[in-house]
């Protein structure tokens, strides 16, 4: 099983989530599951309550960042190197949050797991801010090296193992 070191941003498409304005309450109280840092509970894998949700309108102007069952999403404003999340339907994540999309490269509970590991290093890549809040811009978090088994199978065969182990748990 050989590893090879890539950049976050080529294990498949990152997107940063939107807020919509507030002020328009319009934009919510729909059907489109709107996840937050504060939404997501540490070492838990899946967020299963939200707090706010899309509405149709929302949903046609932030179509594009519409994550799929199976991104990993993590937090890069705030609590950084803390949070994370796998999505297990379609939703959105406001601006503190990055979303991997993997490529067919890579498995997505592998990909989850791998960014539970490294957590760590996005929590490095923050370069301070005078505010003192902690945030990891989009190309600093795309640029983190990581190692990953270049193997698919071995992939889904390292994911399988631990899901296993956290449905235990």
């Amino acid at each position: 099983m050989s590893l090879i070191k890539v950049k976050i941003g080529d294990l498949g498409k990152i997107i940063t989530g939107n807020t919509p304005p507030k002020k328009d309450p319009n934009n919510y109280d729909g059907t489109y599951p709107f996840i937050k840092p504060t939404d997501m509970v540490v070492d838990k894998r899946y967020v299963s309550e939200w707090d706010e949700s899309y509405s149709e309108k929302a949903y046609k102007q932030y179509h594009r960042s519409y994550i799929p069952p199976g991104a990993t999403g993590v937090v890069t404003i705030g609590t950084v190197g803390e949070k994370l999340f796998q999505a297990h339907r379609h939703c959105f994540t406001n601006q503190s949050v990055n979303a991997i999309i993997p490529n067919n490269k890579y498995y997505d509970d592998y990909v989850f797991y791998l960014m539970k590991l490294n957590l760590p290093k996005v929590e490095s890549a923050n370069p301070g801010t005078a505010s003192g809040r902690h945030h990891v811009s989009k190309s600093n978090f795309c640029s983190i090296k990581v190692d990953v088994v270049e193997c698919i199978d071995s992939q889904k065969r390292i994911a399988d193992i631990l899901s296993a182990y956290d449905d235990l748990i």
